[in-house]
């Protein structure tokens, strides 16, 4: 619980670095109030359920006493946002995202015009990746294969949170790597080469080295702006209650994989980047796949299936 309690005021002091809040002292109240009122607002907005505010005020108070129920020290706007939060996000199931409901999410999304959005899905799908962790992606962030080369270093590769970035995973480490090796979108990593090549050469159009070119977002957009479009393309095919939260791709790549056997639960563990192999237990959902397909419909499941055969073609122009 004290590990657990570290990395989420891990997050929530890289939050108040980020947004360049400003927190003098630790007793100042009324700035610590309104850092960890906006705090909630961002993980609210972002789609994260109202149990993570819980856990974060939590952690706080563990860590200052003087803040909880027995200390003299109070955060009213933090309290006010997080009844606000618990009635806008009650308490539900967590769904895993079936291969072929990404896959008619991507085909909505590109019927929109919106096609790296779609393969934003796939990506969160195959990698395993937390909502937050795709999103910051940076250009630099997407790794080239050696040639000639052997084992993971044949493949692109994502390298979260590079030791020159300053900043921890979620579970405090550095150069936590994922390669795109999966074979069932094989693609995938070249559709990510050709989106940060392009992302580049916009940013090296408009005056910036190439180091900091490679500094730049990898995405277009926000995980907000992300979470909207997730929810109306979910809304438009009949499925808004799979598209809640987009955690549900972080399950359902997980489920898939250990359903169809293409990774042992040991390479799963290491893939979604869990300390401990009992984590896996509130994210393998595969037993439940099946009743969730059947209650997609076979419209979306056939709309999924089609998209996921040709969108290769789409996203690598070609």
């Amino acid at each position: 619980t004290v590990a657990d309690y570290a990395k989420r005021l891990a997050l929530f002091w890289d939050f108040v670095e980020e947004e360049d809040l400003e927190i003098a002292e630790l007793g100042n109240q009324t700035q610590v109030d309104r850092s960890m009122a906006k705090y909630f607002n961002h993980l609210w907005a972002v789609g994260e359920p109202h149990n993570e505010g819980e856990k974060v005020k939590a952690a706080f108070e563990f860590a200052n006493p003087d803040y909880s129920n027995a200390g003299h020290l109070v955060m009213p706007r933090a309290k006010r946002a997080l009844k606000g939060w618990r009635k806008q996000t009650p308490t539900q199931p967590t769904f895993a995202m079936p291969e072929e409901g990404a896959g008619a999410l991507a085909a909505r999304l590109h019927d929109l015009g919106d096609d790296e959005k779609g393969l934003w899905i796939l990506t969160a799908l195959s990698t395993y990746m937390r909502p937050s962790e795709n999103c910051k992606l940076q250009i630099g962030n997407i790794l080239e294969p050696i040639k000639k080369s052997k084992g993971n270093m044949q493949w692109w590769t994502i390298l979260l949170r590079p030791f020159e970035q300053q900043l921890l995973t979620k579970t405090k480490g550095f150069d936590e790597a994922i390669a795109l090796d999966d074979p069932r979108m094989p693609w995938l990593g070249l559709a990510l080469g050709r989106l940060a090549k392009k992302r580049r050469t916009h940013f090296l159009r408009q005056g910036l080295s190439l180091e900091a070119a490679d500094q730049q977002p990898l995405w277009s957009f926000s995980q907000a702006n992300m979470l909207v479009s997730f929810k109306e393309a979910g809304k438009h095919l009949g499925i808004s209650w799979l598209t809640e939260t987009l955690y549900v791709l972080r399950h359902g790549g997980v489920s898939r994989d250990i359903a169809l056997k293409t990774r042992s639960l040991q390479e799963v563990q290491r893939r979604g980047n869990w300390a401990h192999q009992g984590s896996l237990k509130h994210y393998e959902k595969h037993g439940r796949l099946q009743w969730i397909m059947k209650k997609m419909g076979s419209n979306n499941l056939n709309l999924g299936s089609s998209w996921l055969r040709r969108c290769k073609a789409v996203y690598l122009g070609s």
